[in-house]
């Protein structure tokens, strides 16, 4: 089975081409050995936790659609930065960006 996975798709696609999943974790929670995992060219912000394993000769493959297009990071955006002085750079992080981990 193949599922795809962009980042730009609308929340509620079914991994279908034509209705990819918009995160790689919904695609990791249901592929089995044997499946394709493509994924789309973007940035995803999201830690992927493959809930099946793979089989000698039936990996679970998870690749770029375009060799080096799809990023994975666990990295946030952080806007809002002020110069304190030369190249010295402050901003402010709330608390809730770290959920259960800080």
């Amino acid at each position: 089975m193949k599922y795809y996975v962009d980042a730009a798709a609308m929340a509620g696609g079914d991994g279908s081409e034509n209705k990819p999943f918009h995160k790689i974790q919904l695609a990791a929670d249901i592929a089995v050995a044997g499946d394709e995992v493509i994924v789309k060219p973007g940035i995803y912000r999201e830690n992927v936790n493959p809930k099946n394993a793979g089989e000698e000769g039936k990996q679970i493959v998870y690749r770029s659609e375009k060799p080096r297009g799809a990023h994975i990071t666990g990295a946030e955006v952080l806007s809002g930065w002020t110069k304190v002085e030369g190249s010295v750079y402050t901003a402010r992080v709330s608390n809730k960006i770290f959920g259960d981990y800080n």
